[in-house]
């Protein structure tokens, strides 16, 4: 409740001071004499209107607004600069720069807005306006548009999470039809442990292979001392075998290193199964999050 009230250079006064008692309290005076331009004041500093200089007094000097509220007041001046203040036994905030608006620390302290305010040649509050404006008004007394805003925001949340859901549960149809493309990975893993085992084949018959091709070296640089002696025949028969071995064992390596590809690809499906699978349950805890049993503003269930 305001206490107090000091106006300096503004329109008709020089430097006025008022004293406030509880309840109501009546100005009177005659006309011109500064009645209006107390009411002036008092929206200048509650709500930083009129702006501009016309108000200011004609014999110069600063002017300011000092509100009395309790054990604090609120100052609201031009001096050289444009600034707010707030006085108390504890604080002295200064606030500048806060354009067309109040600071937000002053609007909590006074707790007062436009609907506070009446001007002398308004009309008589709710009773001369039209069905929507009292509407308006009542919606910004109980902030019944933070309540609309709310709603509204939630709608875009439900709206959005609806949009999620259905492209996750598409996503989920998708991956279980790619799943049932899936029944021959028992088979696959066999095939694998097969490769497996086939690849330690390999792996032996390589060694046995270099083994042989030394050897070959060997009976290559000493075909000519065979050539002196009988059975020459039969040791390129034994070549010629060695030769068809190291033919089939290049063909097995190849089959072998297309089995490693397979196995390879049924790897990469297998992890993207097990991703998805788990994107799926991620979803679907968050939707259950956002979507609870019980409506947070009705109480009506789903």
């Amino acid at each position: 409740m305001i206490k107090q009230l000091t106006i300096e250079n503004f329109q008709a006064h020089k430097k006025t001071e008022l004293s406030f008692d509880d309840g109501i309290n009546v100005i009177i005076g005659q006309s011109d004499s500064g009645k209006s331009a107390i009411i002036r004041a008092l929206n200048w500093v509650i709500n930083n209107k009129p702006s501009g200089e016309a108000f200011r007094s004609k014999w110069g000097g600063d002017t300011k607004v000092i509100l009395g509220i309790g054990s604090e007041s609120i100052e609201r001046a031009k001096y050289k600069d444009n600034i707010y203040c707030v006085h108390s036994d504890e604080r002295d905030m200064v606030y500048r720069s806060f354009g067309q608006s109040v600071p937000t620390e002053v609007k909590e302290l006074l707790n007062f807005s436009s609907l506070n305010i009446a001007n002398q040649f308004d009309s008589p509050f709710l009773l001369a306006m039209s069905g929507g404006e009292v509407a308006s008004y009542l919606n910004n007394i109980v902030n019944l548009d933070k309540i609309d805003i709310s709603l509204a925001n939630i709608n875009k949340t439900l709206k959005d999470e609806k949009t999620v859901c259905a492209r996750v549960k598409s996503e989920l149809e998708a991956t279980q039809i790619r799943y049932a493309g899936f029944d021959y990975l028992e088979k696959a893993e066999a095939s694998l442990i097969e490769i497996e085992a086939l690849e330690e084949e390999r792996i032996e018959r390589v060694t046995k292979v270099n083994l042989n091709k030394t050897i070959v070296e060997s009976i290559k640089n000493c075909q000519k001392e065979l050539k002196k002696y009988s059975g020459v025949v039969d040791c390129k028969k034994e070549i010629d075998s060695i030769e068809r071995e190291l033919k089939e064992l290049d063909e097995k390596k190849e089959k072998l290193e297309d089995l490693k590809a397979t196995a390879s690809t049924l790897t990469d499906i297998q992890t993207d199964i097990i991703y998805q699978k788990m994107k799926r349950d991620l979803d679907k805890e968050e939707f259950e999050k956002l979507m609870p049993e019980q409506c947070p503003l009705c109480g009506r269930g789903d």
